[in-house]
């Protein structure tokens, strides 16, 4: 589920045709490109809404003239995924003054942002609209701009420099971009940051050293880099953060020692780093931590002990690691843990008593375990497992229909 599923409780609007009223004040989903012309004329009659998804429409682009009608006047939210962002469409966004958020992902772009000049956008999603450098022209004069979505797109640190001016943004995504050392510049200008996404760019060692950390930052996504972590110290300055996620960076033991007076981390993912169990004597201390990724590390079975003490942890990811069904009883106590992955491990059979003592355990996943068909009948006994992943385990086809069976609440993910 994306952001915008998330932010906005989105309604298809055929269920308010069949109830023959609308909500003026509801989000209608109109996405898929049917019933469009339809959708608006019913919900104009209605008093039209706060929100409207039109991604994937393929006809008349005209269509956009009918929002600027009174009955649309207090329309916030508008969704547009998949279309032509040309000049006419363009004029017709430029007249929308109230709007507050719009959603322009996977469209085709042209030109720059001085069409919303005049408007009140403060949530901005343009990923994967293959920008370059120079689309971003006009930008600045979003002054209330706070949240900016670019993911996917072909900016270099020279096309970020219009956003420089813009000092109330709190959630910036640019991942995915060819960016360079040079972007760093104009990031640690944006003092209000809460929120930041760089994975998967070129920013490397020497841009990271010049790093001036954000007083605010909640939210930090920087997996898929190459540097060298060393570089990495300034993250214990960063004494809001909430979310870290140093997913297949070049870190250990070493940095994860800079998250130790970090007291706010809830979330953390360590997968395809070099963390060891040493390094997870610090995780063990972060007194509000929910979920963690360990996968793909060196950690073992006294890692398990270590963190037997969280008590708090909702998610647990342990793929690929060298624990074993032993040390899964280290994790008894962990009575809210909801989602657990020990794939590619050496756990067997003889981790069915220890996760039974995982009475909120919802998600279990078991992918290329020892798990016989004798250890799937012992889950059954979980009272809210939902959802099992049991791919590349030696479990017959007939011994998992049984389960469905005996635990028609719970789905078999193959």
């Amino acid at each position: 589920m994306d952001r915008w599923e998330q932010m906005y409780p989105w309604k298809r609007w055929a269920s308010a045709r069949e109830e023959e009223r609308a909500d003026p004040e509801g989000f209608w989903d109109l996405s898929g490109g049917f019933g469009v012309e339809k959708g608006l004329c019913f919900l104009g009659e209605h008093g039209g809404g706060y929100g409207l998804d039109l991604s994937w429409y393929r006809g008349d682009p005209s269509i956009l003239e009918r929002l600027c009608d009174p009955v649309w006047s207090h329309l916030r939210c508008l969704r547009l995924r998949g279309w032509r962002v040309d000049q006419k469409m363009q004029r017709c966004l430029s007249r929308l003054r109230n709007l507050r958020a719009l959603d322009l992902s996977q469209s085709r772009w042209y030109g720059d942002m001085r069409f919303l000049e005049q408007t009140s956008i403060q949530d901005l999603e343009l990923a994967w609209v293959e920008m370059r450098d120079g689309g971003l022209l006009g930008i600045e004069s979003l002054r209330g701009l706070r949240r900016l979505g670019l993911c996917g797109n072909k900016l270099t640190g020279y096309g970020l420099v219009p956003l420089s001016g813009l000092l109330e943004l709190q959630d910036l995504d640019v991942s995915s971009n060819p960016l360079r050392d040079d972007a760093i510049s104009v990031l640690s200008k944006l003092r209000g940051l809460m929120s930041l996404s760089v994975y998967s760019t070129e920013i490397g060692t020497l841009g990271w050293s010049r790093v001036e950390p954000w007083p605010k930052l909640e939210i930090l996504r920087m997996d898929h880099l190459r540097l060298d972590g060393k570089v990495l110290s300034w993250i214990m300055h960063c004494s809001m953060l909430r979310e870290l996620n140093w997913q297949n960076l070049n870190v250990g033991d070493r940095e994860i020692g800079w998250l130790r007076g970090l007291s706010r981390l809830e979330k953390l993912y360590l997968a395809d780093t070099r963390v060891t169990t040493e390094g997870v004597r610090v995780i063990a201390l972060l007194p509000r931590l929910r979920e963690l990724g360990l996968s793909e590390t060196e950690i073992n079975d006294h890692a398990l002990w270590l963190l037997s003490g969280q008590r708090g942890l909702t998610h647990l990811f342990l793929q690929g690691t060298k624990i074993t069904s032993g040390g899964l009883r280290h994790l008894s106590l962990m009575d809210r843990l909801e989602a657990l992955r020990l794939g590619q491990t050496q756990v067997d059979d003889r981790v069915v008593p220890w996760l039974l003592r995982l009475p909120s355990l919802r998600f279990l996943e078991m992918e290329d375990t020892q798990l016989t068909e004798d250890g799937l009948v012992g889950l059954i006994a979980m009272p809210l497992l939902s959802e099992l992943a049991l791919l590349g385990t030696p479990i017959s086809e007939d011994a998992r229909q049984r389960f469905s069976i005996a635990a028609p609440r719970c789905s078999i993910l193959s």
